[in-house]
């Protein structure tokens, strides 16, 4: 099975749960994403909150429930309120979300 399918199916299906803590959206930038990834690639995803529920509690709850979806991948978890000035605008223009 392709690593970005698997990523973005496995993201899918947390999506509901993760809703309760205030994710609107959820998606993958990076190496998995262009299938460019290599044995030292951590896998990028990209959280879009509500901005009402957008708190460090669920934060840390949100990266708790990937960490244990993707136990064997180092995970780099960003929210989009988070991204860089300078390199945001390309973080989401190619992120695809599940």
């Amino acid at each position: 099975m392709k690593e970005k399918g698997k990523i973005l199916q496995i993201l899918r299906k947390k999506k509901s749960i993760l809703r309760n803590y205030g994710v609107k959206r959820i998606g993958l930038f990076g190496s998995y994403l262009k299938n460019e990834q290599n044995t030292e690639s951590d896998i990028d995803i990209l959280i879009d909150f509500f901005p009402e529920k957008e708190t460090f509690d669920n934060f840390m709850k949100v990266c708790e429930i990937l960490e244990d979806a993707f136990p064997a991948y180092k995970l780099d978890i960003v929210t989009k309120n988070g991204l860089s000035k300078y390199i945001g605008s390309y973080i989401l223009k190619e992120t695809e979300y599940a």
